[in-house]
């Protein structure tokens, strides 16, 4: 995470960039799984079997715990 804005607000609020990017707020985007590319959308991920969020990044994967507010949940 290199955005200078965001390694801002993560200072500022005492929490790491990485979490205030992944379960920080009121930030909304449109996401499509789709097994090619598409003009205008940028690859964040990819779809596999099996059940989880995994993040990759330099120093491998990890299972990320789903956090945040859930719009479907009871």
């Amino acid at each position: 995470l290199e955005d200078r804005a965001l390694l801002e607000a993560a200072g500022a609020l005492g929490v790491s960039a990485l979490d205030l990017a992944l379960h920080g707020g009121e930030d909304y985007a449109l996401l499509a799984a789709c097994d090619r590319s598409v003009e205008g959308f940028r690859r964040i991920g990819e779809v596999r079997a099996g059940r989880g969020l995994i993040l990759r990044g330099a120093t491998g994967e990890r299972l990320l715990e789903p956090r945040g507010f859930d719009h479907f949940g009871g």
